[in-house]
């Protein structure tokens, strides 16, 4: 990567510029696929403020483009192919959640990668991202997150918290008590990490309500 775009594009991602970056995306080549590159630590904001840059351009590339791009994110899935793979789901979730109507046919593709332990906790994240615009299309897949709602994975069973929180619907709140375990969250382009029970019993809370 060259090093210009390379420090253009962590100092726009360091100051959540990601209007700045869709703005640079018109005029640079391969910047969507140079934030891919920059998706390498979960613990670090850069990464997810990345996906969701990246979810911002390919939602608004031509239909047949954008397809490409998903079909390619989605080989990196089946091949676990790369350093950053674990990104993929959560790629998808940006891409879905921006612009759905071209690809409404890959949510229950990107669904179904949630019984591989690698990807599960980014399907439920990407999920409940998708579900926050348009639980319409996330709905079918409620079983999913009752699939993952007593995982092993701290991250997985919380995200799957939050996807039945944002689809309106209950679950188990008791099996989070007393849970001081940490997951990263990202929202409103801020990362932080949350215990699972404070967690869950804002996603009770938010199902109590209907959800969205």
């Amino acid at each position: 990567m060259p090093a210009s775009i390379r420090t253009e594009l962590t100092r726009l991602l360091r100051e959540g510029a990601l209007e700045g970056i869709v703005e640079l995306s018109r005029t640079r080549r391969n910047v969507v696929k140079r934030l891919v590159a920059l998706t390498y630590e979960r613990d670090d904001v850069i990464s997810w403020r990345a996906m969701e840059a990246v979810g911002r351009i390919a939602g608004g590339l031509a239909p047949d483009q954008g397809r490409e791009f998903i079909q390619r994110i989605l080989w990196m899935m089946r091949e676990e192919s790369g350093t950053n793979a674990w990104s993929s789901p959560y790629i998808l979730g940006e891409i879905l959640r921006e612009n759905p109507e071209p690809y409404s046919d890959i949510v229950p593709v990107l669904a179904s990668f949630h019984d591989e332990e690698f990807f599960a906790a980014g399907v439920l994240w990407a999920l409940m991202r998708i579900g926050q615009r348009w639980p319409r299309l996330v709905e079918p897949h409620a079983c999913v997150a009752r699939e993952h709602i007593s995982s092993a994975d701290p991250a997985a069973r919380g995200y799957a918290a939050l996807l039945l929180g944002v689809l309106g619907m209950e679950f188990p709140l008791e099996i989070f008590a007393g849970d001081e375990t940490e997951i990263p969250l990202y929202t409103d382009g801020s990362l932080v990490r949350k215990p699972l029970a404070e967690l869950a019993s804002e996603a009770g809370q938010t199902a109590g309500k209907g959800g969205r």
